[in-house]
């Protein structure tokens, strides 16, 4: 993925797939190379916690099965290269 100047521009977005009672979600994120490690581990430990209050008095639980780096799709790629098009 090209490199997104400036530590404070990024991009995220997420997809969710249900497969039974499995669900995969894919997290993209676009930052600067500098900072990629310290977002990575809070989206993992975001992750983690298995946990989300809200929105209003919803609460939602799950286990975190595995968590690992993937590359991105041309279309992932597009995506970002078109909200920063001075990235590269």
């Amino acid at each position: 993925m090209r490199a997104v100047s400036g530590p404070a521009r990024w991009h995220r977005t997420a997809h969710a797939a249900r497969d039974g009672v499995e669900v995969r979600i894919r997290v993209v994120f676009a930052v600067d190379p500098a900072h990629e490690s310290a977002v990575r581990c809070r989206i993992e430990r975001a992750l983690a916690t298995g946990h989300l209050c809200g929105p209003g008095v919803a609460n939602t639980e799950w286990q975190l099965g595995s968590c690992a780096p993937a590359a991105p799709t041309a279309g992932e790629n597009e995506q970002v290269t078109h909200q920063f098009p001075d990235a590269g």
